[in-house]
């Protein structure tokens, strides 16, 4: 879980469809992660990208994203961070 485990930056794709994506983020928060949250959305309703945002979500990333721009926002996100390495960005895959 991510109570164990050091992590610097949490990338996911985000829904607001029944809440579950709000309720995710605010769970996140209420585990004391205090990183930031980048959220990956199709979404276009003000309205939801700015509840996701009180959720927790530090940035929400419309989709679609240049690949090249995301993780450079990553990387930017991960700079000074403890235990990080600017060359290297590990992706975990969270089910």
């Amino acid at each position: 879980t991510i109570k164990r485990r050091a992590v610097n930056v949490v990338l996911s794709g985000f829904s607001v469809t029944g809440e579950d994506g709000v309720r995710w983020l605010r769970a996140m928060r209420s585990m004391g992660y205090m990183g930031p949250i980048l959220l990956l959305s199709a979404e276009t309703d003000s309205g939801a990208l700015e509840q996701a945002q009180r959720a927790g979500a530090t940035e929400v990333v419309a989709k679609p994203y240049h690949l090249e721009l995301l993780v450079a926002q990553i990387r930017a996100y991960m700079s000074g961070r403890p235990g990080t390495d600017e060359d290297l960005v590990r992706v975990r895959c969270a089910r």
